[in-house]
């Protein structure tokens, strides 16, 4: 009986340092594509490139450098971790939060950020199996595939629902989140983690508003039946930048998607994992 009750402990901590791993690899892939987006948004804010890019064109840049499939493919392993997060959160309710309606919207949100996370690893994958990116569905592709479904506007226009109340409870979470309360205190001082909380914060407001924009677009291709007008993180911040005050609005976003990609890179340092408290958020 000892002998089992010590292997079934090892292959506990086995499990545990394994899933350790996956987390703190799905954080810092999640960092590094925030990171690469907000870059080349300030990139094209102060005139030294032409288009923003989107996760999607991260990649292919990426893809494009020496040794670079090799990199997609580890990034795509990370983001593919990252989405398995958010849908065991949305499973095992770890926050035990229940079937109240804050419980399922929070549980549903999780979800979708865990499906999205699954199309950009998808896509990751795409990227080196695809010569030179030929053949990689954009957003008007994908819509066009969801039209294509029996009921197939009703479910476009409910994804872009979906992504405007993510885009409401993002907004939320930005300001009640204690965002430091799982990074190490033992590690960190209590600037760093100050800093770092504030950094989430101003990353989580722009994501709110990039999905806000996407979801709005979303539902005019669902009501119109026209899947050219979905728009993608690229069509957002293009979007944002040729708005009036673009070019500092651009700078804003660019410094949002900084912060954030900064904040998931401090996690994949600092934060106290437990595969009880298994959300990616």
């Amino acid at each position: 009986m000892k002998r089992k009750r010590e292997r079934r402990e090892r292959s506990a901590g086995t499990l545990a340092t394994r899933f350790e791993w996956m987390a703190r690899a799905g954080y810092a892939a999640c960092g590094l594509v925030y990171l690469s987006i907000g870059l080349t948004a300030g990139a094209v804010a102060f005139g030294l490139a032409e288009d923003p890019k989107g996760s999607r064109g991260v990649m292919m840049f990426i893809a494009r450098q020496p040794l670079g499939e090799l990199a997609v493919i580890a990034l795509g392993a990370g983001l593919a971790a990252y989405a398995l997060l958010n849908i065991a959160g949305a499973v095992n309710d770890p926050e035990r939060r229940g079937a109240t309606f804050s419980g399922i919207l929070v549980r549903a949100a999780d979800a979708l950020t865990g499906a999205i996370y699954v199309a950009l690893a998808v896509a990751a994958l795409a990227i080196v199996v695809a010569p030179k990116g030929n053949g990689i569905s954009g957003a008007a592709a994908w819509a066009r595939g969801v039209l294509a479904l029996p009921y197939g506007t009703t479910l476009l226009g409910l994804i872009g629902l979906a992504l405007v109340a993510g885009s409401v409870y993002l907004l939320y979470r930005a300001w009640a989140e204690p965002f430091g309360n799982m990074l190490d205190r033992r590690s960190l001082s209590p600037n760093a983690r100050w800093a770092i909380s504030v950094a989430a914060r101003a990353g989580t407001v722009v994501r709110a508003v990039i999905f806000g924009i996407c979801g709005t677009f979303v539902i005019r291709a669902a009501a119109g039946a026209a899947p050219e007008r979905v728009a993608d993180v690229d069509d957002a911040l293009a979007l944002i930048g040729r708005a009036a005050f673009g070019p500092m609005l651009l700078v804003l976003a660019a410094g949002g998607f900084v912060a954030y990609g900064t904040y998931q890179l401090a996690k994949a340092r600092y934060q106290r994992i437990s595969e009880e408290r298994s959300a990616g958020r």
